[in-house]
C-alpha cells in the first residue's frame, strides 16, 4: 500500500516510561559508553531517555495501516534530540508522537516525526525530530 499523505499531523501516545538505573546500565554497555553516569561528562542518560521513549512511539508509527508506511524500503535519515532540563534515573517520562510533514522528493518520500515526553506536571522536557526516508522498490 502507498503512504497516505493524509496521514499528516497524526498523533501517537504510548505508556510513560520509567528511567531506570539498571535499564540504562544495559544500553551504556550495548554503546559502549560508562554505565556509571558519573565516569563520564554528558553521560548516556538523555540519549537513553530520547530513544527509549522513542521507540514505541516509533513502532505505533511503523505498523499503523493507515499511514501506510513502507517499512522494507524506509532509511533512517536523521535525528535531533532537545532537553528542557536534565533528567533523572526514576523519573516517568510519558512520550506523544505527531507525523509533521510527508512529502515527495526526487522520486522518495520524506516524513517527519516528532515526539516530546512530559514529566508528571505535562512539561516537555525531551523532544525529538526523526525524518525517515522511503525509497521506490526497485
Amino acid at each position: 500500500m502507498p503512504l497516505n499523505f493524509g496521514c499528516v499531523g497524526r498523533a501517537y501516545r504510548a505508556v510513560p516510561e520509567v528511567l531506570d538505573r539498571e535499564r540504562h546500565g544495559r544500553y551504556a554497555v550495548a554503546v559502549g559508553a560508562a554505565a556509571d553516569p558519573s565516569q563520564e561528562f554528558g553521560h548516556p542518560l538523555a540519549c537513553f531517555a530520547g530513544v527509549y521513549l522513542l521507540s514505541p512511539l516509533v513502532t505505533q508509527l511503523f505498523a499503523d495501516p493507515e499511514v501506510g508506511l513502507d517499512v522494507e524500503h524506509l532509511l533512517h535519515a536523521e535525528q535531533e534530540f532537545a532537553f528542557g532540563r536534565p533528567l533523572e534515573f526514576e523519573e516517568t517520562v510519558a512520550p506523544d508522537g505527531l507525523i509533521s510533514s510527508a512529502e515527495r522528493r526526487r522520486g522518495m518520500i520524506f516524513l517527519e516525526f516528532r515526539c516530546d515526553g512530559r514529566d508528571r506536571d505535562g512539561t516537555v522536557v525531551v523532544r525529538s525530530r526523526s525524518l525517515f526516508v522511503v525509497r521506490q522498490a526497485a
